[in-house]
């Protein structure tokens, strides 16, 4: 268990990781195409797990990559009760508690993404739930272990993504 100090150095470092990533991304995609106003555009929810956190750098420049738009994010450690919103589909299910354990075991990044045709896209990125079938250049096949840690998490459907982005964006403007 890391102390204050080692904790809040780590939280420093993560996010000038974060900045660098953007400032790169506004490098060799160009300024207007990064931060360009897109009142047309889709948006999903993009959360990126605890095991999935070593390899956050990754993930953004994968974002980018696809020419995804990150409008938002921030990282946080999650509470039971928003997790029981979150997966309520799941609260009956015997592996409900070791997920609520997993993912309130570290900090995890909140991304709002934004894009064409930006949930069929992005769930296309992270690939099938099940990390041990998909394919190797998803993010969960590069990153991923199994069904529940599997490096990130994409709002299955437009429907899902609207609820999503409003339950962990609705204290924030965007």
């Amino acid at each position: 268990m890391l102390n204050n100090k080692d904790q809040t150095l780590v939280e420093y470092v993560s996010i000038i990781a974060i900045i660098s990533t953007v400032i790169i991304g506004m490098l060799f995609y160009g300024w207007k195409e990064v931060w360009m106003k897109t009142k047309n555009k889709e948006r999903t929810l993009a959360i990126v797990k605890p095991d999935g956190m070593v390899y956050l750098d990754e993930i953004i420049e994968a974002i980018y990559n696809e020419g995804f738009t990150i409008k938002d994010f921030y990282l946080k450690y999650l509470d039971k009760e928003i997790l029981k919103e979150h997966y309520a589909h799941l609260i009956d299910k015997p592996f409900f508690p070791e997920l609520v354990d997993y993912m309130t075991s570290d900090k995890v990044a909140i991304l709002l993404l934004e894009g064409d045709n930006i949930v069929e896209r992005f769930r296309k990125l992270i690939g099938p739930t099940d990390s041990k079938i998909a394919e190797s250049e998803t993010l969960r096949g590069k990153y991923g272990t199994d069904k529940s840690i599997n490096a990130i998490h994409g709002s299955g459907s437009r429907e899902e993504a609207v609820i999503e982005i409003e339950r962990f964006f609705k204290d924030r403007r965007n």
